[in-house]
């Protein structure tokens, strides 16, 4: 089940697919159309990211745009033939030759930035709700009330909080 921070991030992330391919289908047409893959794989991967999957963004950006330019660099070019091998050392010198500017470097922090705080919100917002739970069950009346629910309350709750505090940190630290 998935909660509502999480439909709604998800719902954005399709949105903005959807956007984007629209777009690119109207403005470039079929020379999207026979490439769109490439853009596919992006979104899935950002998908796979926000739903916890274990995807280094820097990396999978980083190849996105290589893809993108050995792509790019065949259909400016279509009457020659490239190997494998040219195209890889094609996108190997991207980060000197410049292709796209500084578009990669400025969307690769927008992004970065966007999904760690997209995808902290929402394990936050989980966590949140599995301590709401957890102290909503025992604030139930005992059949006979004791002292002892109150310390092993708020030691559950203390617990809970450590728990949520050491998780986000973690997240930071692998993002």
């Amino acid at each position: 089940m998935l909660s509502v921070g999480q439909e709604f991030f998800r719902e954005l992330l399709e949105n903005a697919e959807k956007s984007l391919n629209d777009m690119f289908v109207r403005t470039y047409g079929m020379l999207y159309m026979q490439n769109s893959e490439v853009f596919q794989d992006l979104f899935t991967e950002l998908k796979r990211y926000y739903t916890g999957g274990n995807v280094n963004l820097e990396e999978m950006l980083n190849d996105f745009w290589a893809r993108l330019l050995e792509r790019m660099f065949q259909l400016i070019n279509p009457q020659y033939h490239f190997s494998e091998d040219y195209l890889e050392c094609v996108s190997k010198y991207t980060d000197q030759l410049k292709p796209f500017g500084d578009v990669p470097r400025k969307l690769k922090i927008q992004v970065t930035r966007a999904f760690i705080a997209a995808r902290t919100f929402v394990q936050g917002l989980t966590v949140g709700r599995e301590v709401a739970n957890r102290v909503s069950k025992r604030m139930t009346p005992p059949a006979a009330p004791e002292m002892g629910l109150l310390s092993g309350l708020s030691l559950t709750v203390s617990f809970d909080v450590f728990f949520y505090q050491n998780r986000m940190s973690s997240f930071y630290v692998e993002g």
